[in-house]
């Protein structure tokens, strides 16, 4: 398994696949399943101010939960970025934090009702790794780089999910220099996968109410 923390937050755990390209462009990793808590946003881009998002999840870690209880905050802070269904129309942003070791069997329900906890199945990811202090024309272009190289490394990219990557961030802004950024493509979701993750969303929601 990948290391436990980074600069002293917890991390999601994860473990390279067997199967890793010869380049070294990108690492495949194994993402068991595992809660995260997550609230969605409409906006025009990825560099569009994402403050709602970010402190609806702050505050939940703060206490706004149903135990009133602190959470640990821990990284990456991930944004799940969809395709837009017209060019003149909004992106759905979805901002991701990983519960904590601590609380992944029982996390407390969050209090606002725009913000959700749920369990993500164990999943592959192909992960690229950049440094600097990127904006959303530069996960973008890091996304087209890691499908680029999938291609070369002879990845059937017809299984990819297109209409999804994920932008993730390891460091605060306050940090100026060795910034740990990473775009990852999944899968596609195989069938009947989604509606099983519904039906467990919904679960999820009915014994909070």
């Amino acid at each position: 398994m990948n290391e436990e923390k980074y600069n002293g937050y917890e991390t999601p755990q994860w473990e390279l696949t067997g199967t890793q390209p010869e380049d070294g462009s990108y690492e495949v990793r194994r993402y068991p399943a595992a809660h995260w808590t997550s609230t969605e946003e409409q906006r025009p881009s990825v560099d569009a101010p994402s403050s709602n998002s970010f402190w609806r999840l702050f505050n939940y870690i703060r206490g706004d939960n149903s135990t009133k209880e602190k959470i640990d905050m821990t990284v990456p802070v991930i944004q799940q970025v969809s395709g837009q269904s017209c060019p003149f129309s909004d992106t759905t942003y979805k901002m991701m934090f990983y519960v904590p070791p601590k609380h992944q069997s029982s996390p407390p329900d969050p209090s606002n009702p725009d913000v959700k906890t749920e369990k993500m199945e164990e999943t592959t990811a192909y992960v690229r790794t950049f440094s600097g202090r990127p904006k959303g024309r530069d996960f973008q272009k890091e996304a087209g780089n890691l499908y680029d190289s999938l291609k070369k490394n002879s990845v059937d990219v017809s299984n990819i999910d297109m209409n999804i990557f994920y932008a993730v961030t390891y460091d605060s802004p306050f940090r100026l220099f060795f910034r740990r950024n990473e775009v990852w493509l999944l899968p596609k979701k195989k069938e009947g996968e989604e509606t099983k993750q519904a039906a467990q969303g919904n679960e999820m929601e009915q014994q909070a109410e």
